[in-house]
């Protein structure tokens, strides 16, 4: 049997790619194998399965579509390669057959990071991920945390400070003593 060798090509969370080799999951759902976060993809997205000696794309009904060259698509084979559109405008991803000694599953490499601020910001400050979360995410978060708090220290330095020589020492506007000595 061959493995399936998934890319992000568009979309969040991009990644050279995810081997598997039995049915899995793609969707919003953290139940999914390959999770996207992107509005336009449903809880549960598409199931990629082996059924009659064969690999398939499926789409279990989900709310924007899944699309190939821009059809809708409910269930077709997995002939080599194929490019799927999760929604319109979503997110594309990249499937095809590999051998199975050259795929390691579930095995996921980061190549190209995040695309955006928004996307890093998300993955790693996102209020709504209270769940278990990797001591790389709270190392950036404290590392966040500490910068923000030295901002406003260097803020609220600097507003004393224009305060200090706008108004002076004793309150009153420096502007005023100035032309009063004139």
């Amino acid at each position: 049997m061959q493995a399936v060798f998934v890319r992000i090509k568009q979309g969040p969370g991009r990644e050279s790619g995810t081997c598997f080799k039995e049915t899995f999951l793609i969707g919003r759902s953290k139940e999914c194998d390959l999770q996207i976060v992107d509005p336009r993809v449903s809880r549960i997205h598409v199931r990629i399965l082996f059924e009659g000696g064969r690999w398939w794309v499926r789409d279990p009904g989900s709310a924007n579509g899944t699309f190939i060259k821009g059809e809708r698509i409910d269930n077709v084979p997995l002939d080599k390669e194929v490019e799927i559109e999760l929604g319109k405008g979503g997110p594309i991803l990249w499937l095809g057959l590999e051998r199975e000694e050259i795929c390691k599953p579930g095995e996921r490499k980061k190549t190209e990071g995040f695309e955006s601020v928004t996307h890093i910001v998300q993955h790693y400050f996102d209020n709504a991920k209270l769940g278990k979360i990797g001591e790389q995410t709270i190392l950036f978060r404290r590392a966040f945390e500490r910068l923000h708090k030295k901002s406003l220290e260097g803020i609220k330095s600097s507003l004393a400070s224009v305060s200090f020589f706008s108004w002076g020492p004793a309150g009153s506007s420096s502007t005023s003593r100035i032309r009063s000595t004139n």
